[in-house]
């Protein structure tokens, strides 16, 4: 994305909450890279459409052992909990 935005985009008056959404997205994007799936191409606009995978947060999640068995993971630690969960005293597996 270049860091400058040309005029006809910069200056365009928003019209809606998505235009507003994008232009927001536009501007913090400026000057930086990121993974664009494409979904369609308008070449008489020189555009593409487009959805951008974003990482809003991450979760640690404590499984049991029948539930680690299934996914394929490897055994446990000797202690029988993640580092993850000795570093914030987890009481081992959570029930919901």
């Amino acid at each position: 994305m270049p860091q400058r935005i040309p005029p006809a985009v910069r200056d365009h008056v928003l019209r809606n909450r998505e235009e507003f959404a994008a232009d927001m997205r536009l501007h913090l994007h400026r000057g930086r890279r990121f993974e664009l799936t494409v979904t369609d191409v308008h070449t008489e606009a020189r555009m593409v459409d487009g959805s951008e995978s974003v990482t809003t947060s991450k979760v640690a999640l404590p499984l049991t052992a029948e539930q680690a068995e299934a996914l394929g993971l490897p055994e446990p630690e000797e202690t029988g909990q993640s580092s993850w969960c000795r570093a914030r005293g987890c009481g081992g597996a959570s029930s919901w």
